[in-house]
């Protein structure tokens, strides 16, 4: 989309060699990708069973790899 073409633009720009998809993280998976380091922000709260998703992206994982979320804290006092 828009904002997948305006990120490789702004890659291209600064001489980044990124590679932008549109997917989800099954199809990674399934494809036999792996990474050192994966990041998963404010999305887990959308998912419908956050365990398997969290499974996903710890397979997602090469040995030793890192993944750092991150969600909305709702707490009653976050919301006004």
């Amino acid at each position: 989309g828009e904002a997948i073409e305006a990120a490789r633009a702004h890659a291209e720009g600064q001489g980044l060699a990124l590679r932008y998809r549109d997917g989800v993280a099954e199809d990674l998976l399934a494809e036999g990708l792996r990474f050192p380091a994966a990041t998963c922000l404010e999305v887990v709260e959308h998912v419908p069973d956050p365990g398997a998703f969290i499974r996903v992206l710890a397979d997602l994982l090469e040995p030793g790899g890192i993944l750092v979320m991150s969600t909305l804290n709702r707490t009653p006092r976050s919301i006004p």
